[in-house]
């Protein structure tokens, strides 16, 4: 896991430069421990957090490696981003709490897209920079070089010249060589005399060239740590917009995720109502089904009710019918036997009719016509019962007439269609 990233300037906190030494670090925490310490601002809620932030940069301060980590690794972020708070990556948790409060990941990522095209600009004026020097300081370095190969040259005909003179000067060419004319040693002396000069002027020259090499070579190093530095910064910043850009696609997953979520919330509480709706109509569709069916069995049982009411009257009509049937029976055996105890007599009495007719049939002819003429046979004709001849149709015998009806007006014997006849009736009912 990296380190976790330090976002205070702690040279600013111990009010000192960066070049402070230990002691005068030392000192100035020694003056603010006191000036801040919680139990000397006990109104202040910040107090122990400052206090605790103070000593957090003197104990970094104070160490020599952690200060040089934190000069390497830590420092020029703050730097760099310190002139620009809202801008900056390194925010204390505050301004990182109010700026996650404000500012959603695609305004992070776009932010730190902005910082990126800065940060690159800045980096390529830097390399632009380097590759001048570099450039000058090839040159300087060459120019350099050859002035030292011209110093070598001049050293090397010094010695060849010194290498001349020694040998001249041995005993066996003061002895046997050639003298050495004057031209030759004023030539010499003239060469050693240019020699002296151009090598005060070569060793100026390689000097002046040797510290500009040595300015160009500590510049180069240093834009090379600058370099590096913002190299740094970038990737940091790099890092952040990566970081920006999970939490984009994060947030844009947890939105549809979320959108997803509601989306299936909603057709599950829609599949929930579509159930209920359903299960609803399912039980009113059971509810009026059972209405049906109560209505049905009770207009079944009054239905039942009704034949078994009308079954025990067809059954109490029936066993009255009966009754009437046979006390009918019964009465026609009475009836039967008295007809047939009567018809003896009557038989008796139609001989004996017979007879007198036969005897009395000039009276008989004549009556019917002046009983006819001189009777209108009104009134209440009075109820015969048994068997009687009709003097009018004599149909006795035939018609098994168990009735008849005497006329009060002459007391003329007749069935009741005779009887009607006779009186009008007929007449009467069809005017």
């Amino acid at each position: 896991m990296a380190p976790a990233r330090i976002t205070h300037d702690y040279y600013v906190i111990l009010g000192v430069t960066q070049s402070a030494d230990e002691t005068l670090i030392r000192s100035s925490y020694k003056r603010l421990a006191k000036l801040k310490h919680p139990d000397k601002d006990l109104n202040n809620p910040e107090a122990t957090a400052q206090f605790q932030l103070l000593q957090a940069a003197y104990s970094t301060l104070s160490d020599p490696a952690q200060r040089r980590d934190y000069d390497t690794n830590h420092y020029p972020f703050i730097r760099f981003w310190g002139h620009n708070t809202a801008n900056s990556p390194l925010k204390t948790t505050s301004q990182s709490k109010s700026a996650n409060e404000t500012d959603s990941p695609e305004d992070e990522v776009q932010k730190h897209t902005v910082r990126l095209s800065e940060l690159d600009a800045k980096l390529s004026s830097l390399r632009e920079r380097k590759s001048t020097l570099y450039r000058e300081h090839f040159e300087a370095k060459r120019s350099h070089d050859k002035v030292s190969s011209s110093l070598a040259g001049i050293d090397e005909e010094a010695k060849r010249d010194a290498m001349e003179e020694a040998a001249q000067r041995s005993w066996y060419n003061m002895l046997f060589g050639p003298r050495v004319t004057p031209e030759e040693r004023e030539a010499r002396t003239r060469r050693k005399t240019e020699r002296l000069t151009g090598r005060l002027v070569l060793e100026a020259e390689s000097k002046r060239y040797k510290t500009r090499v040595n300015t160009l070579q500590n510049e180069l190093d240093e834009i090379e740590g600058e370099i590096n530095k913002w190299v740094n910064i970038r990737r940091f910043v790099a890092r952040q917009r990566e970081n920006a850009e999970q939490e984009a696609r994060l947030a844009e997953k947890q939105r549809q995720q979320e959108e997803q979520a509601r989306k299936e919330e909603a057709e599950r509480l829609e599949r929930e109502k579509k159930r209920r709706e359903e299960r609803e109509a399912s039980l009113e569709r059971k509810r009026k089904q059972a209405e049906a069916m109560h209505k049905w069995e009770e207009e079944q049982r009054t239905r039942l009710a009704e034949e078994r009411k009308r079954r025990a009257e067809r059954e109490q009509r029936a066993e009255q019918d009966r009754k009437a049937q046979d006390a009918q029976r019964a009465k026609e055996e009475e009836e039967k036997g008295t007809r047939k105890r009567g018809k003896a007599k009557q038989k008796t009495t139609e001989n004996g009719a017979a007879d007198w007719r036969s005897r009395t049939s000039w009276r008989q002819e004549a009556a019917p016509a002046n009983t006819n003429t001189a009777c209108l046979h009104k009134g209440w004709w009075e109820y015969r019962d048994g068997r009687h001849l009709c003097q009018r149709c004599q149909r006795c015998q035939r018609r098994q007439v168990r009735c008849a009806f005497c006329c009060p007006g002459c007391g003329m014997m007749a069935c009741a269609s005779c009887r009607d006849i006779l009186k009008g009736k007929e007449t009467l009912d069809k005017k």
